[in-house]
């Protein structure tokens, strides 16, 4: 099981999270708060970054990692950049203003699609932001695409936006962009996450219905019958045994395609409420709980870091 030394601890609230996360391909693992700010662990110790080392926020809310190796970390106060030495605000001059900044996807070109609060979906090409919509996207029922939660690019390049303002799913085929939710037989317009699984089936993840599977005919729901006793989904991620693995406000579920299994404060966990879920290059999973909680699954049983990020 892997050790944190802990160094330059920020100043945390019981009500901030863990809400993001990811292990770049240096190997460090990151972590976004909404309120501490960035905690990296390089495999020996814990650095913390806030607005004293350049963040144009503490709340972070998405990050992602673009082709030449440097962070992006979408915050309350649009974009930063870390590029190994020091924080960049990529927001001045950007087009994104001040907005919150909920989530980021890198497509098979390199472009990185930005999904914000209440400013559309921008494309940024590692120079210039562009607004998505802008751009003579065919939009026939007026998307706004506002509050996008998620974004993915299927096998067939489809590029999927989850909404969490009434919109639901919307996808976007090349040309034009529709909605998604109702035609696929998914209950709900409040999406807060999307996957395509290795098997090519799309897993959505709402508000207050559970979880869904479209196999790309059909539509199953997984909710407490299944013995998934979640409603809301905040997160979806696959393992790379290809389990399939929800963080919810009542523990961190996974499905090995049969059956359900649950991760509770029970089994190690800090907090019930899961929001982010990592799997890290030896396959322990990573869950970023409320409470700036944090957790390590090495397939075996959970180990709570928590105190090493206070």
């Amino acid at each position: 099981m892997l050790f944190f030394a802990a160094c330059c601890k920020g100043q945390v609230s019981k009500n901030d999270n863990v809400h993001c996360s990811l292990q770049d391909r240096a190997g460090n693992l990151w972590f976004g708060t909404t309120g501490a700010g960035i905690y990296c662990y390089d495999g020996k110790s814990v650095r913390n970054y806030t607005l004293k080392d350049g963040l144009n926020s503490n709340h972070i809310w998405s990050m992602t990692e673009d082709r030449e190796g440097r962070i992006l970390f979408g915050t309350n106060s649009g974009i930063c950049r870390y590029d190994g030495k020091s924080l960049t605000d990529l927001s001045a001059n950007s087009g994104l203003d001040k907005t919150s900044v909920w989530s980021f996807y890198q497509d098979r070109t390199g472009n990185i699609w930005i999904g914000t609060g209440d400013s559309s979906v921008y494309v940024y090409d590692g120079h210039f932001f562009r607004n998505f919509l802008a751009g003579g996207v065919i939009n026939k029922t007026h998307i706004r695409l506002n509050h996008i939660q998620k974004i993915m690019e299927d096998r067939d390049g489809n590029v999927w936006f989850a909404s969490w303002n009434g919109e639901g799913l919307c996808r976007y085929d090349g040309k034009s962009l529709t909605g998604f939710v109702y035609d696929a037989g998914i209950s709900e317009n409040m999406v807060h996450s999307v996957l395509e699984d290795k098997k090519g089936n799309i897993w959505i993840g709402t508000r207050n219905y559970g979880a869904y599977c479209h196999n790309g005919k059909s539509t199953a729901h997984f909710s407490e019958k299944e013995g998934f006793t979640s409603r809301g989904i905040a997160c979806i991620m696959e393992d790379t045994k290809g389990n399939i693995w929800f963080g919810t406000e009542s523990g961190a579920f996974c499905f090995d395609g049969n059956t359900f299994t649950r991760f509770t404060t029970a089994q190690g966990l800090h907090e019930n409420s899961v929001f982010s879920i990592t799997e890290d290059k030896a396959g322990n999973l990573w869950f970023g709980t409320r409470d700036v909680g944090l957790g390590c699954y090495d397939g075996k049983s959970v180990t709570d870091f928590s105190d090493r990020l206070k």
